[in-house]
């Protein structure tokens, strides 16, 4: 053999090495991969809580103390979720919040401690970035 036929072996035998290399990596990634969590919204409505259980509520008055309440449904827990309450007709002047999911089919209710204007709300519940549902509501001034 000469060496042009070796070299050309060698070099063969490195691109297969290679690409060996590669396919073995992106199946580990492939296999490593973190699945996201299936969370599923089956209620969400406005409420109020008295003696810890929720009040479902179509709007607020100005002085109710506002919560939004949802049944969640999921795969994994503990998860923390979070509500976005927007003004329909001011979308840069938005509240965040969070509540925690602690079991696979729960209850949660999100405290809302700002005050809240009168006016058309919209309440989005998310779970990393992604919205999982929405509501409207109202807050009336009396």
């Amino acid at each position: 053999m000469d060496k042009r036929m070796i070299a050309n072996k060698v070099w063969v035998f490195f691109v297969v090495v290679i690409s060996l290399v590669v396919l073995c990596v992106l199946a580990i990634v492939i296999i490593i991969r973190p699945v996201a969590p299936k969370i599923f919204i089956l209620k969400i409505q406005p409420c109020l809580q008295e003696n810890n259980n929720p009040i479902y509520v179509n709007n607020f008055k100005v002085d109710d103390i506002k919560y939004i309440c949802a049944e969640v449904e999921s795969d994994t827990y503990p998860e923390t979720l979070s509500v976005i309450v927007e003004p329909l007709d001011d979308l840069p002047n938005a509240h965040a919040y969070e509540a925690h999911l602690y079991a696979q089919t729960s209850d949660i209710s999100f405290f809302i401690f700002d005050k809240l204007s009168p006016g058309a709300y919209r309440a989005r519940i998310l779970y990393a970035r992604n919205t999982l549902g929405s509501v409207q509501f109202n807050v009336d001034q009396e």
